[in-house]
């Protein structure tokens, strides 16, 4: 998310109110897209809204998250760049193709090529399975 669409979704109903808490990747040249991030790492910040919460303050501090978060911003960025890659849609229409069927969604069999598929792009299954690190950003992300 550019600095600019930041700005304009904080002022806009899309944004999380005061009362949630959230966190945003900023690109702070405006760019539209993770694509191509890993030229430019030092272009990107996590930053936190913290609901005015003295508590998830605290948290975000005492555990250094903000830090950590920014530190290994590459994961970030991959999962993000995967997101962009890899929509809803475009993974559904792939299953509509795997599966030769233009109703994949609905049928169970859709479902099940669907759920695979995101298990294998977002390697859901294996980081919980093989205990890969980055659990609490990829479920953060992917949310």
């Amino acid at each position: 998310m550019s600095s600019e669409a930041y700005q304009a979704q904080k002022s806009s109903g899309l944004f999380p109110s005061k009362d949630e808490r959230w966190f945003a990747m900023i690109d702070k040249n405006n760019s539209c897209s993770t694509i191509g991030f890993e030229k430019r790492m030092d272009e990107y910040d996590i930053v936190f809204g913290t609901a005015n919460d003295k508590g998830y303050e605290l948290e975000l501090n005492l555990f250094r998250t903000r830090e950590r978060y920014n530190y290994h911003k590459c994961e970030a960025l991959r999962l993000l760049d995967l997101r962009e890659r890899y929509t809803d849609t475009r993974i559904i229409e792939m299953a509509r193709l795997m599966l030769g069927d233009s109703k994949a969604k609905a049928t169970l069999g859709g479902i099940r090529i669907i759920t695979q598929m995101k298990h294998d792009v977002f390697g859901r299954v294996f980081g919980k399975n093989f205990h890969r690190v980055f659990g609490k950003l990829k479920d953060d992300i992917l949310k």
